[in-house]
């Protein structure tokens, strides 16, 4: 009988299985280690255990996390999941410039993924100091997913560079009418006190 545990195939299925059931990271984990291990190396299965890997201990094990998604981008450089992997690391690691060289190599690989150009452009906007060209990658990612998290960094950002009242549009359009979360609320104060002119809108009775 075949022991599931040392077949790298069946071992990805049931990871697989295990996260569209919700496990708990922790639960998760030893799973994706195993799979890490006993995967051979530049396979497919190898690949995606590096990567969800470097996930599962973003938070708590940053350095690590980008240990292991360097791995993947020195092995399979063609990996854009890795790349990206490695830009969330080092970001949290606060390493900013490198983060944003990891993004850009990712978004070569899939320029139409908008998160890879959303937290691209939020890097250049906040701590590299650079929204004018945080502008036109968070636009890039707007026109693909009008989010709300990439409609407020596309309005911070325009706020940065004094487009205040269009950083408004963009952030009442990404609410979609909603109030949105406590930061929301202080971002659109700071924009309209940015853009005087701009209409105040009227917030939801209790």
């Amino acid at each position: 009988m075949t022991d599931w545990s040392q077949d790298p195939e069946r071992l990805e299925r049931n990871i697989l299985r295990a996260i569209a059931e919700h496990f708990e990271p922790r639960d998760l984990l030893p799973m994706v280690e195993r799979l890490a291990r006993i995967a051979p190396a530049g396979s497919p299965p190898w690949a995606f255990a590096h990567c969800k890997l470097a996930e599962l201990l973003l938070d708590t094990h940053p350095w690590r996390a980008a240990t292991v998604a360097r791995l993947v981008t020195r092995e399979l450089p063609e990996n854009d999941v890795a790349w990206g992997q490695l830009g969330l690391a080092l970001t949290v690691l606060g390493h900013y410039r490198s983060a944003a060289r990891a993004y850009r190599q990712a978004l070569a690989l899939a320029p139409e993924d908008p998160w890879y150009a959303h937290n691209l452009g939020h890097l250049l906007d906040v701590p590299l100091n650079s929204p004018l060209e945080a502008v036109y990658w968070l636009r890039i990612a707007f026109r693909t997913e009008p989010h709300v998290e990439i409609a407020a960094s596309l309005a911070q950002a325009l706020g940065h560079i004094g487009r205040a009242k269009e950083g408004l549009r963009v952030l009442r359009r990404g609410l979609r009418g909603e109030s949105g979360s406590a930061e929301h609320q202080a971002l659109e104060a700071w924009l309209v006190e940015r853009a005087p002119s701009a209409p105040r809108r009227g917030r939801p009775g209790p």
